[in-house]
């Protein structure tokens, strides 16, 4: 079910990214991790794109959800970028 997919999926991402964050800083494994973070949000905001679309979800909440997965999105993309030298606190 869509529902469980979606929970499936942030889990997932919460998950890589916690154990990115025990990783040495600018490791491989680390950037191994936030990279599968980033993939696993991207894959769900296909389904809370899919959510919308078969109208489990109004346009109004999608688009709040969106912008808030968006975030997440870039955070994640700064610290890859960034490397050892970023501070998601800064």
């Amino acid at each position: 079910d869509l529902a469980r997919e979606l929970r499936r999926l942030c889990s997932a991402s919460g998950g890589a990214l916690v154990a990115a964050s025990s990783m040495a800083r600018g490791g491989e494994e680390e950037n191994r991790l936030l990279a599968s973070t980033r993939s696993w949000l991207m894959e769900a905001r296909y389904y809370l794109y899919l959510a919308r679309r078969l109208g489990f979800l109004e346009h109004r909440r999608y688009r709040q959800l969106a912008a808030i997965q968006d975030l997440a999105v870039r955070e994640v993309e700064a610290f890859i970028r960034c490397g050892p030298t970023y501070s998601m606190l800064a």
